[in-house]
């Protein structure tokens, strides 16, 4: 039997350190991975235009997910294993192919527009520039650029809002078929699509050619807890401070845990799955 691996991973505070989103404790395991030919899929939060600046920076060129799974990039090197149904849910861009998911965010604008009072107070990616973006995520200004160039997850900030009507909003939007989310610093309206669909998209065409394929998943945070459910082998990177995320723990209770935080506990885990023998059969 030919075993054959694939990594699906989350970037910040998992491939990427999460205060300065460096990647030198997880670069020469990335290389490794490059050098056997196993893919390194990014499945994030993140916008297209953000990956494809990552993995220039990683030395990469792979398939990708991003935020959230609103969409998914198949490498064009693996069209050809599409099958003739298959390939009427794809268009090229670029070296890619590309499947959408998830809604388009004009759409999760609207509704906000809609349903939210239109001042000054509630502001979205949209309508927020780019200095906005970058002093609310302490991004640079490039990187805010990049970031807001979203298709399919809008974050959006409410000021001063009382909490009775953005719980009316989150229910008016649930019942409108939208996902919502509440994050660190802004919340967030788009589809009912998840990292979980895109891992199981991409794994399943992977396996039309290799049907023993162990896939393994690596991510810190709730929203990691769809793609952690979709792989053979789920792997929940500390926090910083060696903690874990106590929500994903809890709905993966089997998921493996480095001994290391951040970059270098990622390191570790593909280290041992795929490079040392681990317990992957």
């Amino acid at each position: 039997m030919v075993v054959s691996f694939i990594v699906f991973s989350d970037l910040d505070g998992t491939l990427l350190d999460e205060r300065d989103y460096g990647f030198a404790a997880s670069h020469e395991t990335v290389m490794k991975l490059k050098r056997a030919s196993i893919p390194l899929v990014l499945v994030t939060s993140k916008t297209s235009a953000e990956i494809r600046v990552i993995q220039e920076h990683l030395g990469i060129c792979e398939s990708y997910a991003v935020e959230n799974g609103g969409a998914v990039y198949l490498h064009e090197s693996w069209a050809g294993i599409l099958g003739p149904d298959e390939r009427g849910n794809w268009r090229p861009i670029g070296p890619f192919l590309k499947r959408e998911i998830g809604i388009p965010v004009t759409v999760a604008a609207a509704f906000i527009e809609q349903n939210l009072p239109n001042d000054q107070e509630c502001r979205t990616f949209l309508t927020m520039t780019d200095e906005e973006v970058a002093e609310a995520t302490d991004l640079t200004l490039a990187s805010a650029r990049l970031a807001r160039q979203r298709e399919y997850d809008l974050p959006f900030i409410c000021r001063n809002f009382p909490v009775q009507i953005i719980g009316e909003f989150r229910s008016a939007a649930m019942a409108a078929g939208f996902q919502f989310v509440q994050g660190g610093r802004f919340f967030h309206l788009s589809g009912r699509h998840d990292k979980g669909i895109a891992v199981s998209i991409l794994a399943r065409i992977w396996r039309t050619r290799f049907p023993h394929l162990i896939s393994i998943g690596l991510g810190d945070a709730e929203n990691d807890i769809p793609m952690l459910a979709r792989v053979d082998h789920p792997v929940l990177i500390r926090k910083r401070d060696g903690s874990v995320d106590p929500g994903v723990r809890a709905s993966l209770p089997h998921a493996w845990i480095p001994s290391i935080p951040g970059p270098a506990g990622w390191s570790e885990a593909v280290e041992r799955f795929i490079f040392s023998g681990g317990d992957y059969v």
